[in-house]
Parts: C-alpha cells; sequence; structure tokens
C-alpha cells in the first residue's frame, strides 16, 4: 500500500487514466489542426474560385463597356462627318451665291470695298489705342516704381536716424554709468 493511503493499484490506473488523457488531449489538437488546416485550403480554394470570378466578371464588364464605347465614338464620328458634309454644302452654295453677287452688283462691289477701308481703319485705330494704354501703363508703372523707391528711401533713412539716435542714447547712457561709478569710487576712497 502507498504513503498516501490509496492502494497502489489505483495509483497505477489512475496514472494510466492520466496517460490515456494526455494521449486522447494530444490526438484531439492534432486532429483540430488538422481540420483547421483543411479549412484554411477550403478557405483559399473559395478565395481563388470567387478571385477568378471577380476578375471574369470584370473583364466582361470591361468589354461591355469598351463596346459601348466604341460604339458611341462610331455614333459620334459618323454624325461629325454629316455635319461637316452638310456644313460643306452650305458653305459651297453661300460662297456661290456671294460669287455670283458680288459679279453682278456694282453697289455691292463698292459696299464691299467700303467695308474693307472700314475693317482697316478699324484696326489702326485699335492699334493706336492699344499703344496709347500702353504707354499709359507704363508711365503709371514708373510712378509706382518711383514711389516704391522714394518709400524705401524713407525707411532707410529713418532706420537709419533711430539707429543713429540709439546708439548716441547708448553712449550717453555709458558715460553717465561711468561717471557715476567714478563718483562712488571716488566717495569709498575718501571714506577710507
Amino acid at each position: 500500500m502507498a504513503r498516501s493511503g490509496r492502494p497502489e493499484w489505483m495509483i497505477v490506473e489512475d496514472l494510466k487514466q492520466l496517460k490515456l488523457k494526455n494521449r486522447l488531449d494530444s490526438l484531439e489538437a492534432e486532429r483540430m489542426k488538422m481540420d483547421k488546416k483543411a479549412d484554411y485550403r477550403n478557405m483559399e480554394r473559395r478565395i481563388q474560385l470567387e478571385r477568378v470570378e471577380a476578375e471574369m466578371e470584370e473583364r466582361i464588364a470591361k468589354e461591355k463597356t469598351d463596346a459601348e464605347m466604341a460604339a458611341k465614338k462610331r455614333e459620334q464620328e459618323e454624325k461629325l462627318a454629316a455635319e461637316m458634309t452638310r456644313l460643306s454644302q452650305e458653305e459651297l452654295r453661300e460662297l456661290k451665291l456671294r460669287q455670283q453677287l458680288r459679279e453682278s452688283s456694282d453697289e455691292l462691289k463698292s459696299l464691299e470695298a467700303k467695308l474693307r477701308a472700314a475693317y482697316v481703319s478699324k484696326e489702326l485705330a485699335a492699334q493706336i489705342a492699344e499703344k496709347r494704354a500702353a504707354a499709359v501703363q507704363q508711365k503709371f508703372e514708373e510712378q509706382k516704381y518711383k514711389e516704391a523707391m522714394e518709400a524705401e528711401r524713407k525707411y532707410l533713412e529713418q532706420e537709419a536716424h533711430k539707429q543713429y539716435q540709439e546708439s548716441l542714447t547708448s553712449k550717453i547712457q555709458y558715460r553717465i554709468e561711468l561717471q557715476d561709478q567714478i563718483i562712488q569710487a571716488y566717495k569709498k576712497q575718501q571714506e577710507a
């Protein structure tokens, strides 16, 4: 019999049960690891499948969008070409009509000459006005520059005067302090 008062065979049985329990716990832990690995692999496969499906859907959507954009672009180009053709035809008809009118009307020729002269005169007037405006602007800028330079000169002059006054005040204060020290030293010497 063991010291604890329990029979030895009970202790042996307890140890066997403890070993079995530890072994069972170890096996359970191992199985849980395997289950986790299997779950992880399943999850990876599912994620991969979802990724492939998403990429396929994205590619299909992009192809659809590209096709729609290409169709819209073709439609716009066709509309633009048709509009340009229509405008060209209208412009050609208008040019022909103008030419016929010019050739058949002396009055229109005279008006055209006057109109050209008016355009030239207007352009000259605009050039003159532009030059005058540029001259006024230049004078204005020169005046601003002069005023700025004058303000800078006054500022520098004031600063120089201020520094001179401060220096002068400092020197006077120093002399006063020096005289005071001399007087104090003299008084101490007299007292001694």
